[in-house]
């Protein structure tokens, strides 16, 4: 019985397989700020913001002035980076992300 090598991606330098996708995934969050921004709907993010009621504040996602790699910026410019992010909602309330604190 011989041996097949599987070959699922491409190899590196070192001679490991690389997935074909390594390096291209996008942070669910971005996706889908990014997905409600260019489908036009409207949403809202909860976030641990220290100081607050609750230690959480709730934004439109009309109110994103940028979203980037690591987080987004306010059109006030304050800048939330992704782990702070505990829910988005859509403009209907369903919760299309929700993680623990």
């Amino acid at each position: 019985m011989g041996h097949t090598p599987r070959s699922s991606g491409r190899s590196s330098a070192r001679g490991r397989l690389l997935r074909p996708d390594a390096g291209t995934s996008v942070n669910p969050i971005r996706g889908i700020l990014n997905k409600l921004r260019w489908t036009g709907q409207r949403g809202s993010i909860v976030y641990v913001n220290r100081g607050s009621p609750g230690d959480l504040a709730e934004i439109s996602t009309e109110e994103l002035a940028e979203i980037g790699h690591g987080g987004f910026t306010t059109k006030s410019g304050a800048y939330i980076p992704y782990h702070r992010v505990v829910e988005i909602r859509d403009g209907e309330g369903k919760v299309l992300l929700k993680r623990r604190r």
